[in-house]
């Protein structure tokens, strides 16, 4: 028997958390605590993603719903869990991802292992850097931004028409690595127009120049391209990792979007058949989620786990970020642990 407990917790941003889809000081976040009869428990996160039109309350209601078939199932096997939860949590996936998390965490820490080693995983000098991401703003917010913090890599959203200038003076100012996320704000014919400039300015990669339903467009820009492209929004799980394959040149997995760790280790394994560059990112969350996420590093090419890093309320501990370096705390599972002040809201 499991004790399933759901919370929604609220994410402050320490400053707004802007892209091209909107603007946003706080962000609700779902979490999952699962506990065993032997006293074992674990813990997950899922973030809903605006566009997908659900919120974090309607897939707490829906975990809820399923809570009698959840408590009683015999948690054994992580895969096997999120196959049967999959079943009724799909449209959810922030919900699945919660839950299968949690599994992850307790199936790891009951056998006292930090959850990489459990797949089988080693952590090496060779993992990603995280980025830093600026957050949609005027130009010299952004520039203010970026001299805030000393990181290796920024990432930089874009969807003004001083895009191309701040990335020129981005540079001017900085040696670090540039990444670009355009949110899909850009059209065909900007980005053609632009890769000059990205070029220039010696930027890593682009991520997302498109809407999601834009192939045509993307057939366009991949035979023109003159840096790496990255999906996110055209690729929210493994069956759409076959498509991109033929007009990007990597992947950015979310766990929140994909439905958890289960399903981010599947499109790993598609995405390097297919000859792909592998990337997971990160919505504002809290240590729970980064966490996890960090789990996968010894598989990236690239990383993207600020999330933590920009609210001011984290309600746990874990794998931080040093200099864009993930440091791993000596703990099992996912390597969480709840703050003090906390435990009792968590029902600890």
């Amino acid at each position: 028997m499991l004790q399933l407990h759901t919370y929604i917790y609220t994410l402050q941003n320490k400053i707004p958390f802007t892209t091209a889809y909107g603007s946003r000081r706080q962000t609700e976040s779902l979490i999952v605590v699962l506990k065993d009869e032997q006293g074992n428990w674990g813990i997950g996160e899922g973030v809903p993603v605006r566009y997908l039109g659900y919120t974090a309350q309607e897939a707490l209601t829906l975990l809820e719903r399923h809570r009698t078939e959840i408590e009683n199932y015999d948690l054994q096997d992580a895969l096997a869990f999120w196959e049967f939860a999959k079943s009724f949590l799909h449209k959810y996936p922030a919900a699945l991802c919660a839950l299968d998390i949690a599994a992850h965490d307790l199936l790891a820490r009951k056998a006292q292992k930090p959850l990489y080693q459990v797949w089988g995983l080693v952590l090496h000098d060779k993992m990603p850097l995280s980025n830093y991401t600026l957050s949609l703003a005027e130009k010299d917010e952004m520039l203010a931004q970026m001299q805030s913090i000393d990181f290796p890599i920024y990432k930089v959203k874009m969807g003004k028409d001083t895009d191309i200038s701040l990335l020129k003076d981005l540079r001017k100012q900085t040696d670090a690595i540039l990444r670009v996320d355009a949110n899909a704000s850009w059209s065909v014919e900007q980005t053609l127009q632009n890769f000059s400039v990205l070029s220039e300015t010696q930027i890593e990669f682009l991520e997302q120049p498109l809407s999601p339903t834009d192939w045509q467009g993307m057939g366009v820009l991949h035979k023109n391209r003159t840096l790496p492209l990255i999906a996110d929004e055209s690729c929210q799980d493994l069956n759409d990792i076959e498509k991109c394959s033929s007009f990007f040149d990597g992947i950015n997995i979310k766990l929140t979007k994909c439905g958890g760790l289960t399903p981010a280790l599947q499109m790993i394994k598609l995405a390097r058949k297919l000859g792909l560059k592998v990337m997971a990112g990160c919505m504002t969350e809290s240590s729970v989620g980064i966490s996890a996420l960090a789990q996968l590093l010894p598989l990236l090419d690239y990383v993207d786990m600020d999330g933590s890093t920009l609210i001011s309320n984290d309600f746990a501990e874990g794998v931080f970020l040093q200099n864009g370096k993930a440091v791993f705390p000596k703990r099992v599972g996912i390597g969480v642990r709840l703050k003090q002040e906390y435990l009792s809201f968590f029902g600890f």
